[in-house]
């Protein structure tokens, strides 16, 4: 299976913005697994002080269901070692 290794959350979104987050995985070596996986966004909401444009210490924890990740064996990436990089 693959186990989730590490990843780059995003720290703040602001109401319009767009931003992206990162998630890698570890396989099994010489397995290549393809399907889809149910992903979920789990996320703080904040009231943001009018006066002062700072979000209050407190929050809302919630989640969204998002899309499912499909995989296929494109998805992955080999490690190759290069003798003679410059």
């Amino acid at each position: 299976g693959l186990e989730e290794e590490g990843g780059i959350p995003i720290k703040e979104l602001r109401s319009g913005e767009s931003k992206s987050a990162y998630v890698t995985f570890a396989k099994e070596p010489d397995s290549f697994l393809t399907g889809s996986a149910a992903c979920v966004l789990c996320f703080t909401m904040k009231e943001v002080d009018k006066d002062t444009g700072e979000p209050e210490e407190d929050g809302t924890e919630d989640e969204y269901q998002l899309e499912e990740v499909v995989l296929n064996i494109c998805d992955f990436i080999e490690p190759y070692e290069v003798a003679n990089f410059h």
